[in-house]
């Protein structure tokens, strides 16, 4: 891939919203750093929101976030010690 093939969108915590409408993306998917921009890039194009949760943790994904979010379950299936 061509370095003019790749286009600069922002960085890993705030969204270029000019650059990303200007690229016309079929989908967007984003980080949880990224979560904030949600609403705002949703009116660009559908929005995947990708977390990566402790196993212990499976269901406490916030409420906004169960429809459009995909989840990358880690570790074992036992909490942490605190």
């Amino acid at each position: 891939m061509e370095k003019e093939q790749v286009a600069a969108l922002g960085t890993i915590k705030e969204a270029d919203m000019e650059a990303v409408m200007a690229s016309e993306p079929d989908v967007i998917f984003i980080g949880g750093r990224l979560a904030k921009s949600y609403d705002a890039l949703s009116e660009i194009a559908p929005v995947v929101s990708v977390h990566r949760y402790p196993a212990w943790n499976i269901g406490k994904c916030p409420k906004k976030c169960r429809d459009h979010c995909v989840h990358i379950w880690i570790g074992g299936a036992g909490r942490p010690a605190a």
